[in-house]
């Protein structure tokens, strides 16, 4: 009996050294494999990079340029269409989309994009995107595409897009072809974009607290008196955009100094020539109410920029502040700038009144050293530099 009891217990000890071995055993292999699978996840460059690999898009750094974006469809209904007819014409012959897929089965499952903004004049532009949906975490790339928006760059130089003329292209486009289908948009839709109102969306450059002071050539408090109708300027370049004049009588000059009691501030947008245009992000003035403003004058001509005495807003939403009841003021894109601020800040440096006109010119002499333009152009865009738009009567 004695003799079956310590073989029996024998036995449980070995099961239970067999059992620690196994345990043991699947641990180190389950952490060798989560640091393999670690190890030989690509990145969010790497893939676009792989994909997008013809050498059409060799000047584009996925590197620089990419983020991840949320599980929801960019696009939906004929859109996709057009998304799985992209991802055919490269060999996917059916792509998944989110619409196709049970997301919450796909951990890995994201979508990684690259977004460029490329110019084609002073005036017109696009947006490029290149986007992959893609499951990590069995590195399954189920549709690539790249869509393009058409954008008028505005009298501040930011891309606003034009949602309509969205296009939708394969990772095989010539980009050649894709700046001439977004010109013939643009000059082809010129008054008819979206019928009777155009809607045109853009990205804000940010402007900080350190910038708003260093840029701006006049600081004001005041209050909206008055608003003109809506009228259209034409650019050098015949192009034509819509502005709208506001006037701001001055009850205290912060930084700078105007003899004027009452200024024109000019802001992108409004109702002229039949059409009305609506720009988001931008500035909203109501009659009667205060409000503090950084303001600049263009300093050139070129753009939308005319002769006379009016201000821009700088940073649009980000330079026009509303003050609060605990002594703050608060931008209309949410930035938050203390009174004690505003009157150190103020006198910190002198007014530089050329200050976007000397950018503008540092900029082109930095891109005739690089060789982004010849001498030929640049000595072109000094010649232009004070020509101005003009306003249709």
């Amino acid at each position: 009996m004695n003799h079956f009891r310590n073989n029996t217990t024998t036995y449980k000890k070995q099961v239970i050294v067999l059992l620690s071995l196994f345990i043991l055993s699947a641990g180190i292999l389950g952490v060798l494999k989560l640091v393999a699978f670690r190890e030989k996840q690509p990145s969010d460059a790497d893939i676009l990079n792989r994909l997008f690999n013809q050498p059409q898009w060799d000047d584009y750094n996925f590197f620089s340029a990419t983020g991840e974006m949320s599980i929801s469809p960019v696009a939906n209904g004929s859109s996709f269409d057009l998304i799985r007819g992209a991802c055919e014409d490269i060999g996917i012959e059916r792509p998944v989309l989110p619409t196709d897929k049970d997301i919450s089965k796909l951990d890995g499952l994201r979508y990684i994009h690259a977004r460029f903004y490329e110019k084609l004049s002073d005036l017109q532009g696009y947006e490029l995107r290149f986007f992959v949906f893609v499951d990590l975490v069995d590195n399954q790339v189920y549709s690539q595409w790249i869509a393009v928006l058409p954008c008028i760059i505005d009298s501040h130089g930011g891309f606003l897009n034009i949602p309509e003329g969205e296009m939708i292209y394969s990772a095989n486009a010539d980009p050649n072809l894709i700046a001439s289908d977004v010109q013939t948009f643009l000059w082809g839709n010129e008054k008819d974009i979206v019928g009777d109102v155009r809607h045109f969306q853009g990205l804000l450059a940010e402007k900080n607290t350190d910038d708003l002071f260093e840029q701006s050539s006049l600081v004001v408090v005041g209050v909206v008196t008055g608003i003109s109708e809506g009228f259209q300027v034409r650019s050098p370049s015949g192009s034509t955009a819509n502005f709208t004049d506001y006037y701001i009588s001055v009850s205290d000059a912060i930084r700078g100094a105007t003899d004027e009691e009452i200024i024109t501030v000019r802001v992108q947008g409004g109702t002229a020539g039949g059409y009305t245009e609506i720009y988001e992000p931008n500035v909203i003035f109501e009659a009667g109410d205060e409000y503090l403003l950084f303001l600049y004058k263009p300093g050139r001509g070129g753009a939308f920029n005319t002769e006379g005495d009016y201000y821009y807003i700088l940073g649009l939403s980000q330079g026009v502040f509303s003050s609060n009841d605990s002594s703050q003021f608060v931008s209309q894109s949410g930035a938050i700038l203390e009174q004690e601020t505003l009157v150190s800040r103020a006198m910190e440096k002198p007014v530089d009144e050329e200050y976007f006109r000397n950018e503008f010119i540092n900029n082109q002499e930095s891109n005739l050293e690089n060789g982004f333009i010849t001498l030929e152009e640049y000595n072109e865009m000094m010649e232009n530099l004070d020509i101005y738009a003009t306003i249709i009567e």
